[in-house]
């Protein structure tokens, strides 16, 4: 198991993720995602990213959370929607094969607002001060945006 603790408008983490994943394709675990040439947009809106890193935890249990995060980051990055604004998240939600009725009726309210609460709680438990940050099996830390090779 490995966490990674990041933030959705963080450049260092959308890259660090998918060095992760490049990493992870090298062991056979799990095909590569797109880790090179990743679409950046140098002019991007900004804001709070609560809302945004609550709909991960909607998507977990559907199975489909590392989806909703690497379309929330090309979405972000890649300049093609705002994280910042509902309808924009229950499209991202979409994208990533999840209802986008369902992502938005969640948003509307205040669900997993305590599991994204629950998430900052144990960050700061763990010392964690910036992102990204990756720890593997509850025990192993790796601060930063790691090279691959």
């Amino acid at each position: 198991l490995v966490e990674i603790w990041s933030d959705l408008v963080c450049p260092w983490c959308y890259v660090g993720q998918a060095r992760f994943v490049q990493a992870l394709s090298r062991f056979g675990a799990r095909r590569p995602a797109e880790a090179e040439n990743l679409p950046f947009a140098a002019s991007r809106p900004h804001g709070s990213t609560f809302d945004a890193h609550r709909l991960p935890h909607f998507a977990h249990d559907r199975g489909c959370q590392q989806a909703v995060l690497a379309a929330a980051y090309r979405a972000h990055f890649g300049g093609e929607r705002s994280i910042f604004d509902a309808g924009a998240l229950a499209a991202i939600a979409a994208d990533a094969g999840l209802d986008p009725d369902a992502a938005r009726s969640i948003l509307a309210g205040d669900a997993h607002g305590e599991d994204v609460r629950a998430d900052e709680r144990h960050a700061r438990e763990l010392g964690i001060t910036g992102v990204p940050y990756f720890v593997a099996d509850g025990r192993l830390a790796v601060p930063g945006c790691q090279p691959t090779g």
